[in-house]
């Protein structure tokens, strides 16, 4: 087609281009070696100061083409962003020869255990492998088929429209402006930056293709092949089976599965099960940890035995076999429409296999979903689900003993790759482990505490991990999570369960709208036990009136953060001992009034019925008269609370005890709980651990000498941006913060 013959003229004057102008950068930098050397040589001997400004000339240009090199090397190192690394030395050059023999494969062996060493020999056992592995074995089985096909849902009939709607051209430059930049291009070498780069002149022309090929089921030649390159994983190398196979795909059709991925993310959650977390909308991998971790605190406590089971296949992505594949989308209940345009991504496709730097003969892929591609994931997911299903119907589950029955399914899960997220590490591990972080920052000497390093760069620090607070973060996450997430969170009823230990109260949610001060919380795990001192470190603002009558009923009465209780702990005692916590068991006994004070009284074995009246009163003065009425609709049969209602809006501040320049919060905006993000709350935790070492400091040591008001405030962003380098934005940086070493101590 017109369209590959296109991108097969712009590869190659690409490369001619490139070829001409990395001749002319290399022959440049050995002339301007060469003159720095000479120069350098001259300065020295003469001290002359026209050699030396020369010298600084010639060592700037030099400077400034070595950063050049150092941008084609960022890419093949595969490195995001050169600011991670000291460009451009020996070590950051030296990455992309290591990543390229990283990926050498010497030997292979074969399936007859002969070991081969020649490079056609190997490149001719992976070929056969992967010609094999893409061979399809599919059998048609209606009946066995159907057993697996009943009872599955089915996508909502309102999002069909959208589903297989006509490509747009806004749609496509969407999906364009999300690629990353510096990404592998396909086997047409044109990556994305290209398309961004000229978009306004191709937009149109590749909407047409993209359409044609749609219309006509069969895209291009170079759409329908990729370069399949293999990464070394664990085990034997010399085993094909642990090299994971990635493939490259062309941007143009990157784009068009990024368009089809984004329609069917969004009807992912109504197919798939809410046990399932992989490449659905809202639920994480954090899901399944936490449902882990729970079930097996609450097993041992109650002293179940229980057992998990991890189930791992081999070359999944590969053996997705594409009949399949399409009668489940169908049984799915997606319409023909979408499905017939992910079949023409699948039509006729081919793999080229990239063996030590060199492409073997094209091979025909009859089966499996490409890694690299955006609907990979989700496609995966869907033929998988299937097998769930069945799973699911034929599970029993287990009950714990006073508990309802939890059904656990899906519990695969891979290594606990985010411990901290879901785990307590043993005593003392955090601060050695922050400890050899430091060191390493500073090389020797500690120029400047460690508190001002967890600072944001924004605010005069370097942005360095506070290890502690990263952990505090994960778990006001948790908690962010469980109060505000989906209502179908697969881990909250065993994390209810749990909560419920908490101080013998019985409370689950309504625990965080309390004042856990001084609660005893030896029956918890670590885990949670932690959970609520990192939720001591922030102080809660709410609205005085509640609009929810659910959660009006569920607002406590002892400890809480609203309701004043001004009366002694024996009191509190009592009301806990008989189980009223919460303003709705009040209402149960003292009516939607709250004036039956001799009722309580003797629910509580009181003799003084004016100490519980005036409890009552204090209480009722603290309700507005709109929630008076919610209290008498719902005792009247008028209003039932809906269990559906968002959890109690609040507003979450670092609790600081003390004030300092750097303790101020200008940075941040958002303080409202439900919406905070993760980088937020680490930031907020950051300083409430280090306000004592923080208090104290100013954000530059110049401040008083140079005698600057509060407004004026150092640029710290733009130490880090270009034009400034790396090593001048850190020697400002140093200037700023008064630690320059002169090689010199003054006693």
């Amino acid at each position: 087609q017109w369209w590959d013959v296109g991108k097969v003229k712009i590869k190659q004057l690409c490369l001619q281009y490139t070829f001409n102008v990395t001749k002319d950068m290399a022959r440049s930098l050995r002339a301007l070696e060469r003159e720095v050397v000479e120069l350098q040589g001259l300065a020295d001997s003469t001290g002359e100061r026209e050699h030396v400004e020369v010298f600084k000339s010639k060592s700037s240009a030099l400077s400034d083409l070595l950063g050049f090199s150092a941008q084609g090397a960022l890419v093949r190192s595969r490195f995001q962003n050169i600011v991670k690394m000291d460009a451009p030395s020996h070590f950051f050059f030296g990455l992309e020869r290591k990543n390229g023999q990283r990926r050498l494969m010497h030997s292979l062996r074969s399936n007859a255990g002969q070991l081969l060493q020649e490079s056609a020999d190997i490149r001719q056992c992976a070929v056969e492998f992967y010609k094999e592995l893409y061979r399809t074995e599919f059998q048609a089985e209606p009946e066995v088929a159907q057993s697996f096909y009943e009872g599955l849902p089915n996508v909502p009939e309102e999002d069909h429209a959208e589903l297989e709607a006509e490509l747009s051209a806004k749609e496509l430059q969407e999906a364009l402006q999300s690629m990353q930049s510096g990404k592998a291009p396909g086997i047409d070498g044109l990556p994305a930056d290209f398309y961004k780069a000229l978009w306004p002149v191709i937009g149109d022309d590749l909407l047409s293709v993209l359409r044609d090929s749609l219309s006509n089921g069969r895209l291009p030649l170079s759409c329908r092949r990729a370069v399949l390159t293999l990464l070394p994983k664990k085990g034997d190398l010399q085993e094909i089976k642990n090299w994971r196979p990635v493939s490259l795909l062309c941007t143009d059709y990157k784009l068009l599965s990024k368009v089809l991925a984004t329609r069917l993310r969004k009807v992912m959650e109504h197919v798939i099960h809410v046990d399932q977390t992989y490449c659905v909308p809202s639920r994480l991998i954090t899901d399944n940890v936490t449902l882990i971790r729970d079930v097996l605190d609450l097993s041992g406590s109650l002293g179940c035995e229980l057992g998990l089971i991890s189930l791992d296949q081999e070359k999944a992505f590969d053996r997705v076999e594409h009949q399949y594949l399409w009668q489940t989308l169908e049984a799915f209940g997606f319409s023909s429409g979408l499905i017939a345009k992910i079949q023409v991504l699948y039509r006729d496709i081919e793999s080229v296999l990239k063996i030590n730097g060199s492409l073997c003969a094209p091979f025909e892929a009859q089966r499996g979903v490409r890694q690299g591609c955006s609907l990979s994931g989700m496609l995966y997911s869907l033929a998988i689900e299937l097998f769930l299903h069945r799973l699911r119907s034929k599970l029993q589950g287990f009950s714990f003993p006073g508990w309802r029955i939890l059904i656990l399914n899906n519990l695969v899960s891979s290594m606990l790759a985010h411990r901290l997220a879901c785990t307590d590490p043993p005593v003392n591990l955090l601060s050695r482990v922050q400890a050899l972080m430091v060191d390493f920052f500073w090389d020797r000497m500690h120029w400047v505490p460690q508190s001002v390093l967890f600072l944001p760069k924004e605010e005069g620090g370097h942005g360095l991990v506070h290890l502690a607070s990263r952990g505090a973060a994960f778990r006001l996450r948790f908690v962010q999570r469980f109060l505000t997430g989906p209502a179908d969170l697969v881990w909250r009823p065993v994390a209810r369960a749990l909560l419920e230990r908490c101080g013998g109260l019985g409370l689950a949610e309504s625990l965080f709208l309390m004042d856990l001060k001084g609660l005893r919380l030896n029956n918890l795990s670590g885990f949670y036990g932690g959970l609520f001192k990192v939720w001591g470190l922030l102080k809660k603002e709410r609205p005085e009136c509640c609009g929810s009558l659910f959660w009006l009923l569920r607002e406590p009465v002892v400890r809480g953060s609203r309701f004043v209780c001004g009366v002694g702990p024996s009191l509190q005692q009592r009301l806990c001992e008989e189980r009223i916590l919460m303003l709705g068991q009040v209402v149960e006994v003292c009516g939607p009034r709250l004036d039956n004070a001799a009722c309580l009284a003797s629910r509580l074995s009181l003799w003084s019925v004016r100490v519980v009246s005036l409890l009552l009163q204090s209480w009722k003065q603290q309700l507005s008269q709109s929630e008076l009425a919610l209290i008498a609709a719902h005792c009247n049969g008028l209003k039932s609370p809906n269990d559906n209602d968002s959890f109690p809006e609040m507003q979450c501040f670092p609790d600081l005890s003390s004030e300092g320049f750097l303790l101020k919060l200008e940075n941040f905006t958002d303080f409202k709980f439900s919406t905070m993000s993760n980088k937020t709350f680490y930031f907020l935790v950051t300083k409430v651990l280090n306000q004592s070492r923080l208090q104290e400091r100013v954000d530059t040591r110049w401040r008083a000498h140079l005698g600057l008001t509060e407004a004026q405030r150092p640029e710290w962003r733009a130490l880090h941006k270009p034009p400034l380098t790396k090593r001048g934005g850190d020697l400002q940086w140093r200037i700023l913060h008064a630690t320059i070493a002169v090689n010199a101590f003054v006693s």
